[in-house]
């Protein structure tokens, strides 16, 4: 189903918001279903506040933060942005590399297989070759 049209369902459901990476989508959705909330996702990668303000300048109601930014970090650089940020906050994590876990891209010559996912437990550490 083309973007158009699927945002088109998306928005006759009701939903209380949609969640973004892309900004061609969010700009769709936007364009689309103007009454309805655009969230940024984690996946977009926000850690700092001119990423923030960027996505608030767009019309983000809210931004996930990038999985890689600490507790510390989120008021200190975020709190300026003045838009409403959530963030993951769990024993374990997802390292990615361009949305690909990156047990995936280790040791198979950067070729993913789906339905593997790497979990470090909080406190935990992981060491990747650079092959």
């Amino acid at each position: 189903m083309p973007y158009p049209a699927y945002l088109d369902q998306i928005g006759r459901l009701g939903p209380d918001a949609v969640i973004v990476a892309d900004p061609g989508i969010f700009m769709m959705a936007r364009s689309i279903n103007p009454g309805i909330p655009i969230h940024v996702s984690t996946q977009a990668n926000i850690t700092n506040v001119a990423g923030a303000g960027f996505w608030k300048d767009m019309g983000a109601a809210r931004i996930n933060t990038a999985r890689e930014i600490t507790l510390s970090e989120i008021p200190k650089s975020l709190k300026k942005s003045r838009i409403e940020v959530e963030s993951f906050v769990h024993g374990a994590m997802c390292i990615s590399y361009s949305d690909a876990p990156a047990e995936q891209l280790h040791g198979q010559n950067g070729t993913a297989k789906p339905g593997k996912v790497l979990s470090i437990p909080a406190g935990g550490s992981m060491r990747l070759s650079k092959n």
